[in-house]
């Protein structure tokens, strides 16, 4: 069964706790700013691990579609790869920026394209070996 997209009190829920919770750090963010720091810090990595879960649910959902349908989808495994990559990434650059730590998220950044170019090495490789044929013939 395709997921029920309709149904989204689950991701309001979550989105409403977030703010209210955006919305009481900003006392005490003028008072402790250290303390508001490790509590969104923790928020943050609260709504992530929530993100990360719904999308590996709906990946598993995809892989199931696929297998059972017995569609030949090449490089979904690569697609699918890279995507959590991009995502993992990204995430954690924003933690690190959130605190302060501009260079470490941009050094996050960069780990997170190269990790994307390995994972799509055998996509680049049909492709050359596409443009090598096409060139020889």
């Amino acid at each position: 069964d395709p997921p029920d997209f309709r149904d989204m009190t689950e991701l309001v829920r979550v989105l409403a706790l977030t703010a209210l919770a955006s919305a009481l750090l900003l006392p005490v963010a003028k008072r402790e700013k250290e303390l508001a720091q490790v509590s969104a810090g923790l928020l943050y990595l609260s709504v992530f691990l929530y993100a990360m879960a719904q999308l590996g649910g709906l990946l598993g959902t995809v892989r199931t579609w696929l297998d059972s349908a017995g569609a030949s989808v090449p490089h979904a495994d690569v697609l699918l790869r890279a995507a959590g990559i991009s995502l993992l990434s990204a995430a954690a650059a924003a933690l690190c920026e959130e605190n302060g730590q501009r260079a470490a998220a941009r050094a996050l950044e960069l780990l997170g394209v190269v990790e994307v170019i390995l994972a799509a090495q055998p996509i680049l490789s049909d492709l050359f070996g596409f443009a090598e044929k096409m060139l020889l013939n």
